[in-house]
């Protein structure tokens, strides 16, 4: 029995791919990978990612969610935006989301409260989490506080979760 190849973390949704995206999902499939989820990370690029995949149904997928780096954009439109997006069949997770407190970049407290939110939105909708992790003590206390098996650490979207997300 073979496998299939899921690139569960694509940041194709960023302009730096614009004059080559094509090209680089060519590249991947050319390779063997069979799927590819593209992250979404801020407002736009949440839209982005969601139209990307609509373009290539059960092939390209996409999550949406507020990045550590953007935690200080997040507000109640970001909140309704995922929401919305999260309702789009090809939108297989909440995320990418989490704490980032190597760079810093928005502060600690606003980091978590996107990130508490977003949690809110994952256990609401039955997605999983795709959670961004970096120089960070894991914030055990409030995945569990959600007590939700489906929240995961960063780059454990299985395939079958996307099966299961997609079969909704």
């Amino acid at each position: 029995m073979g496998f299939s190849l899921v690139d569960i973390g694509a940041n194709l949704a960023h302009d730096s791919f614009d004059e080559d995206r094509d090209a680089v999902l060519q590249r991947a499939f050319d390779a063997g990978v069979a799927q590819i989820v593209i992250t979404g990370s801020s407002d736009d690029s949440n839209v982005k990612a969601a139209e990307l995949a609509a373009t290539r149904p059960g092939v390209l997928y996409s999550t949406a969610g507020m990045h550590p780096h953007h935690a200080s954009d997040y507000n109640d439109a970001s909140d309704a935006l995922i929401r919305e997006l999260i309702g789009k069949e090809q939108v297989v997770a909440v995320g990418e989301c989490g704490l980032d407190y190597f760079r810093n970049f928005s502060p600690r407290d606003a980091q978590l409260d996107a990130f508490r939110r977003q949690l809110v939105i994952a256990v609401d909708s039955g997605l999983p989490v795709f959670q961004h992790l970096d120089k960070v003590v894991v914030r055990v206390a409030l995945v569990q506080e959600h007590r939700e098996p489906r929240i995961h650490g960063y780059h454990e979207l299985a395939p079958e979760r996307i099966q299961l997300s997609v079969a909704r």
